[in-house]
């Protein structure tokens, strides 16, 4: 875990990654997703810190389908032609760091923070990044909650 958790070290392009953020945020920490999206939202920014969902970033590309679009077909409208076999190893890896790559030269503000840390299919909200402190485990300190009173500005 301590390799996810150095906070920005890397920077992480997914398509479509929501699934296998979850997926891989379980296996990491061994227990069940948090209970509610601002919770998971939270760990995915303090485990991964910057990601980069290419079927998100395509909705603001000018010529894309809103989104509404799959990875072999993405690569066809950038013209680009994938190496290798489909449904082998690694295949979508290199087309998905290989998209990205053709996706920032066209559009050079692609890894603005619009971009980074949104994951396609979480009703838009933002996974953002946070800079947590994190215990000899790995994992992050409880947040500190502010009382609803004190957030309008009245004292509590």
């Amino acid at each position: 875990m301590k390799l996810f958790c150095q906070p920005y070290s890397s920077k992480y392009v997914t398509f479509h990654g929501l699934y296998d953020m979850a997926f891989v945020i379980k296996m990491i920490t061994r227990a069940p997703l948090p209970n509610t999206l601002n919770d998971f939202s939270d760990l995915v920014g303090t485990i991964f810190g910057q990601i980069y969902d290419l079927k998100y970033i395509s909705r603001f590309c000018g010529g894309l389908p809103q989104g509404e679009i799959g990875l072999v077909g993405l690569s066809r409208l950038l013209n680009f032609e994938p190496v290798g076999i489909r449904h082998q190893a690694a295949y979508d890896s290199l087309l998905i760091g290989a998209l990205f790559n053709k996706m920032k030269q066209r559009r050079h503000d692609i890894e603005d923070n619009r971009s980074a840390s949104v994951l396609y299919g979480i009703d838009n909200r933002s996974v953002e990044n946070r800079t947590r402190r994190i215990d000899r485990r790995g994992w992050p300190y409880p947040r500190r909650q502010q009382h609803p009173l004190a957030a309008m500005g009245l004292a509590v």
